[in-house]
Formats: C-alpha cells, sequence, structure tokens
C-alpha cells in the first residue's frame, strides 16, 4: 500500500509540471494557469529580413518572451506553424502566452508587454517580429488580443 501511495504521489506531481520546448530553436516554456492569448492573421505577415522568403512556413515558429532579472530572454509561449491547427482555416494564428501564477516568477505579470520572435526553419534565423497597425498590449491573465499581421522588427 505504501508503494501505492508514493506512485500515486509521483504520477499526480507531475500533472502539474507540463513543458513544450521547440528544440530546433531552443525554445522552452512551462505551462501556467494564467494565460493570454494573441491572434494574427497569417496572410499579414510581411517579413523581409535577409535571407527571409517573405512568408511564414510549415516549421516556422513564433515565440514571446520577456527579459528575467539578469537580461535573459524567457519564453513564455511559442507556437509552430503546421503543428496543432495554426494556422486555422481561417488563417488565424494564435499565440497562448503564460503568466506568473505564483510558480513561474520569470513569466508575464498583468500589462508586461512580452516580445515577439520569429524562428525561420529553413535558414535556422531567429528575429524579432512585432504586429502590423496597432501596438501589442500588455499582458493580461485570460486576455485574448486580436491584431492584424506580424511585421519584422527591423
Amino acid at each position: 500500500m505504501k508503494k501505492f501511495l508514493l506512485i500515486m504521489i509521483f504520477f499526480m506531481s507531475q500533472l502539474h509540471a507540463l513543458q513544450f520546448c521547440y528544440e530546433e530553436a531552443g525554445w522552452c516554456y512551462d505551462v501556467s494557469t494564467f494565460q493570454a492569448f494573441y491572434l494574427f492573421h497569417s496572410d499579414n505577415a510581411a517579413l523581409e529580413y535577409v535571407d527571409a522568403s517573405g512568408i511564414i512556413e510549415n516549421g516556422d515558429a513564433i515565440g514571446a518572451f520577456k527579459k528575467d532579472g539578469n537580461g535573459n530572454d524567457v519564453c513564455v509561449g511559442f507556437l509552430r506553424i503546421g503543428s496543432e491547427n495554426q494556422p486555422d482555416a481561417n488563417g488565424i494564428i494564435t499565440l497562448a502566452t503564460m503568466g506568473n501564477d505564483g510558480s513561474f516568477p520569470d513569466y508575464l505579470a498583468a500589462d508586461e508587454v512580452p516580445f515577439l520572435k520569429l524562428y525561420d526553419a529553413s535558414t535556422g534565423n531567429e528575429v524579432c517580429v512585432t504586429v502590423s497597425g496597432a501596438v501589442l498590449p500588455g499582458w493580461q491573465n485570460n486576455g485574448i488580443f486580436n491584431h492584424h499581421g506580424l511585421i519584422d522588427a527591423y
């Protein structure tokens, strides 16, 4: 019985530790109970940095980041194009971002604005991107922010 209880405790403790990684880009984040969602239209992505194809392709990834106390980039969410219905049938890309629920002090707090990066899988380049149209709003738990598209930040 003691062995069974230890196994159950271990199993239950692992339910709260869900991590997603995109190894090619070196991006990982843990799932938080505090989340917000940024939506972009894939047809309105204009990426014109050196070596860019100008479009977002399958295998590319869009990530949200913030700086920690040491100035390091902390991934607070990403999505891979071509997986998990990204973009959806209407061309909408949904980027989930994680907030600090007490377990993740380096994650987003209310009104903090994440910065976005694109990982171009065909070139291995990582570039900063921003939204076209309005300014990216500050993070809010359970927030849903609809944006026109993405452009490179250079």
